[in-house]
């Protein structure tokens, strides 16, 4: 979803719409249009991260209220925001240790239940993995570029990404993806299909990307097309 596309649509909406005196109460569909611009504009800013109290998203909404209303923002904010993003920086550091502990023993569980599995087969750096099927040819070295079919599940099946969402296989360098990905898919050659189980520090470690919550296991079906 290209995001940015999305507000600036909405954008021009909300400013439509708050440009005409309305007689009547909004109607369902206005209404769903402001959420979705709010719901954007959230995770835009990243405050859906922040994981903000009942009273600090109160505060937060007050912001948003008083610049729609036309207040404009303080000439003071260049000397406030040095320490305004260490408190940001403090909110979402303390979020992301919320959400780590929270899932500590889930994903100690999910682990337990792949190192179980005898055709599964673990290397050095933590990254799981199980050959589906070898394929042919020589293998990809990280250096490589290559073309994959893939599609990306969290530990609990939920799929965070997949080649079909964007038109079809996918090619790129293996420098470019994250280490797991790239260690795995130097196991299989042309043709060849891979499960990797890739622990958080051989994916996004302790960031949250998206629905992928911080400290996740990554789970990838991998089918390789081509190796250049």
């Amino acid at each position: 979803m290209k995001t940015s596309k999305y507000i600036k649509i909405a954008g021009a909406a909300l400013l439509a719409f708050l440009a005409s005196p309305l007689t009547n109460a909004m109607t369902n569909e206005e209404k769903e249009y402001l959420k979705l611009y709010g719901m954007i504009a959230c995770e835009r800013v990243g405050a859906n991260q922040l994981q903000l109290t009942p009273e600090q998203t109160k505060v937060f909404i007050e912001g948003i209220e008083a610049r729609i209303k036309g207040e404009l923002i303080p000439e003071s904010a260049q000397e406030i925001a040095p320490k305004m993003n260490e408190f940001l920086q403090a909110q979402a550091e303390k979020a992301i240790q919320a959400e780590l502990e929270k899932n500590k023993a889930k994903y100690e569980e999910f682990w337990k239940k792949i190192d179980a599995e005898k055709d599964i087969v673990k290397t050095e750096s933590g990254l799981r993995y199980k050959i589906l099927k070898a394929g042919e040819g020589e293998l990809p070295t990280a250096e490589s570029t290559v073309k994959v079919n893939y599609v990306g599940t969290l530990p609990d099946g939920r799929e965070f990404d997949a080649s079909a969402k964007h038109g079809g296989p996918a090619e790129f360098p293996l420098a470019n993806v994250v280490p797991g990905f790239r260690e795995g898919l130097q196991k299989v050659g042309k043709g060849g299909k891979i499960m990797l189980y890739i622990p958080a520090e051989l994916g996004y470690g302790n960031r949250s990307m998206g629905i992928i919550p911080a400290g996740s296991p990554l789970v990838f079906e991998v089918e390789t097309i081509e190796v250049k």
